[in-house]
Parts: C-alpha cells; sequence; structure tokens
C-alpha cells in the first residue's frame, strides 16, 4: 500500500509529517476513468488493460494540493505512477526547510515497487503541488503466458521512466552543484532555455519554489535575479525570462 500523510504541507515548510498505510478511501477512483493513451501501458492491447489491472491489483487515487503523497525512502511497496497534476520530490532540514529536488509530472514514476531492485532512486517526499491523481499497482508475476507478457511491456516502459528520472537528476545535480547563488541561477535558466528550446523561457516555478529548488533563501534569489537583469543577461516579466545568452565560453553559467 502507498504511505500517505495526515497532515498537510503549507508555504515552503514542513513541520510535521504523520504516515500511514494506504491510499485516502475518500480519493479512490474507478480504475477504469484513467486517462488513455498512457505511456505506461503502449504495447499492451487496449482490450487487456482492465484484465492487466485488476491482475496488479491497481488502485488510482486522487490527492489535493498541499497532500503529501509518499514517502519514497521505502525499500518496499508498490509502483505509484503520476498519470495527471505535478507533485514536488521535496527533502527537509532538521529545522522543516524545504528543497526541491525534482517535479515529477504525468507520465513519470513516484516508486518503482522493487522492479528494478530499488524503490526510488532518491530518498524524498512526495507532496502534490496541484490536485493529482496516481496509479498505483504492484508489479505481480500472473500465471497466464499472455498477461506476463503485457506485465513485461509495462516494466520495460516503467524503466523508460527510470531513465529518463536519472537524466533529470543529473541536470539538477550540475545546477546545484555550482558554487554561486548566481551561477545557479543561470545554469538553470540556461537548462531550461534547452529543455523549452527557446531563449524565450517561462519558468514554471514560483519564485519560493525555485529558491526551494536552487538550495537558496528567496531574498537571495531575488538580488540575482535583479543584479543580472541589470547587467543584461535577461528581461524578465514575472516568470517569462526573455535570455540574451553569451556563446559557451566555460565560464558563463559558474561565476
Amino acid at each position: 500500500m502507498l504511505v500517505t500523510s495526515a497532515v498537510r504541507y503549507t508555504g515552503h515548510r514542513c513541520e510535521r509529517i504523520v504516515l500511514w498505510e494506504g491510499p485516502p478511501l475518500r480519493h479512490l477512483q474507478p480504475v477504469d476513468s484513467l486517462p488513455s493513451g498512457l505511456a505506461l501501458f503502449e504495447g499492451v492491447d487496449p482490450c487487456d488493460r482492465e484484465q492487466v489491472l485488476d491482475c496488479l491489483g491497481a488502485s488510482y487515487v486522487t490527492y489535493d494540493e498541499g497532500d503529501v503523497v509518499a514517502e519514497a525512502a521505502r525499500t518496499a511497496g508498490p509502483v505509484a505512477y503520476l498519470t495527471e497534476g505535478r507533485v514536488y520530490g521535496c527533502v527537509y532540514d532538521e529545522e522543516g526547510n524545504r528543497s526541491i529536488l525534482h517535479v515529477f509530472v504525468p507520465g513519470q514514476a513516484l516508486s518503482y515497487g522493487g522492479a528494478f531492485g530499488f524503490n526510488t532512486l532518491v530518498d524524498m517526499t512526495a507532496v502534490a503541488r496541484c490536485g493529482c491523481r496516481l496509479l498505483v499497482f504492484d508489479l505481480a508475476v500472473p500465471s497466464s503466458p499472455h498477461l506476463r507478457r503485457c506485465v513485461d511491456i509495462i516494466r520495460a516502459n516503467l524503466a523508460q521512466t527510470v531513465a529518463a528520472f536519472g537524466a533529470d537528476l543529473a541536470a539538477t545535480l550540475g545546477i546545484r552543484s555550482r558554487r554561486t547563488a548566481r551561477g545557479k541561477v543561470l545554469a538553470y535558466l540556461e537548462h531550461e532555455a534547452r529543455r523549452q528550446g527557446s531563449s524565450s523561457v517561462v519558468v514554471p516555478l514560483t519564485r519560493q519554489e525555485l529558491a526551494d529548488y536552487l538550495s537558496i533563501d528567496r531574498a537571495t534569489l531575488s538580488r540575482e535575479l535583479r543584479t543580472l537583469a541589470d547587467e543584461g543577461h535577461f528581461e524578465v516579466d514575472r516568470n517569462h525570462f526573455d535570455l540574451h545568452l553569451k556563446p559557451k565560453d566555460g565560464r558563463h553559467a559558474s561565476k
């Protein structure tokens, strides 16, 4: 069963987290209400999907903004696959201050049910950024050869999400490894420009969330943004940045 929370997350701090086993029953949804075309089931005959989900004991769970969805440090548990909404993978220090390690989007898994010898790549607490839905299931091995082939396809599709998650974490590590707040901000904006394929970037985070992602305080972030804008690195209007990118010389993003 998925580990869920009785308390809610507010702001950028988490004062207390109380966890127990099992999804909130009030939020259980019919499995047949799953969106069609999920990448997880690519290669599985749509006619087989209902039977496969039943075989895997699947549940479809809705969470509200601020809910603690899962404590991902567990070594065993189900697969938790995000189908709608956004979830932040967070860690908290001893004073309850948050750092955002990853932003989960639909098509990514929060945990892998030990399918690849581990349950998650990183120990983190998953918090719903907005209303979201997760498909939760155990990767059991069916007795039917046909259903076993279907589960093998799902496992292979899940492996692709692991690879993508690893690449995202490597990018985050590269950004946060910069020694200065200035370097982190520039590295993040350049990464978003590459990801979005444009020098006109929409940052999908609030200022506080961006500070938590870069692991700096909000006042420092605001100061660096003003300084960099004054120096002509970009023009900014709220979360919209028009970057004036310089040729890469190995120094631009790390000053």
